[in-house]
Order: C-alpha cells, then sequence, then structure tokens
C-alpha cells in the first residue's frame, strides 16, 4: 500500500519537484537580493567619498578665507588644529560607544551564566 503525501496527487515525485522549483525560487531571490546589496554598498561607498571630497575642498577654501587675515601657513595650522579636534571628540565617541556595547553583552552573558 503507497502512503499518500497530502493532496498531491502524483505522490512523491510531484513533492520533490516542488521542492526543487521551491529551492531555485529562492536561490534567485537571494541572487537579486545580493545583487541589489552590491548595487546599495557601491552607490553609498561613491557618497562617502564625494562627501570626504566635499570635506577637503572645504577645508581649502576656509584656508584660503582664512589666508585674507594671516600668513597661509597659520591658516593651514588653524585648519589642520580643527579637523584634529573633530577626529578626537569622534574617536572618543566611538571608542566610548564601543565600549558600552562590549559591556552590555557581558552583563547578558553573566546574566545567563548566574540564572
Amino acid at each position: 500500500m503507497a502512503t499518500s503525501v497530502g493532496p498531491y496527487p502524483g505522490g512523491q515525485a510531484d513533492v520533490e519537484r516542488l521542492v526543487r522549483e521551491e529551492i531555485r525560487r529562492a536561490k534567485a531571490e537571494v541572487r537579486e537580493e545580493a545583487r541589489r546589496a552590491r548595487k546599495a554598498a557601491g552607490l553609498l561607498g561613491a557618497a562617502v567619498f564625494a562627501g570626504y571630497m566635499v570635506l577637503c575642498f572645504l577645508s581649502l577654501t576656509l584656508m584660503f578665507l582664512l589666508w585674507g587675515a594671516m600668513d597661509l601657513r597659520w591658516a593651514a595650522l588653524i585648519v589642520t588644529g580643527v579637523w584634529a579636534v573633530a577626529g578626537a571628540v569622534l574617536f572618543t565617541r566611538g571608542r566610548r560607544e564601543a565600549r558600552g556595547t562590549a559591556s552590555a553583552e557581558r552583563t547578558t552573558e553573566t546574566t545567563e551564566e548566574t540564572s
């Protein structure tokens, strides 16, 4: 006696074919999502580079504006100092954020171990 495989009249062969088709569709969807993700990553990378270039030219513009009031070397030093302070502040905030995340994970692990 053959066992029934649900409402499929063709039995096991039809189920295998349906599973294969579903796997094929899932693979196609994953490929499409990966293609979209690559495109988005490329566009975001280009946007970051464009932003970097804007900051470089904005810095040069500020330096040349300050040059009208002082020696060019002092103007360059002031702009460099502003970027150094901004970098230090961002680094400190990022490090604090990273440490906060790691300690939260340790707290979760400790809580699970003591439970």
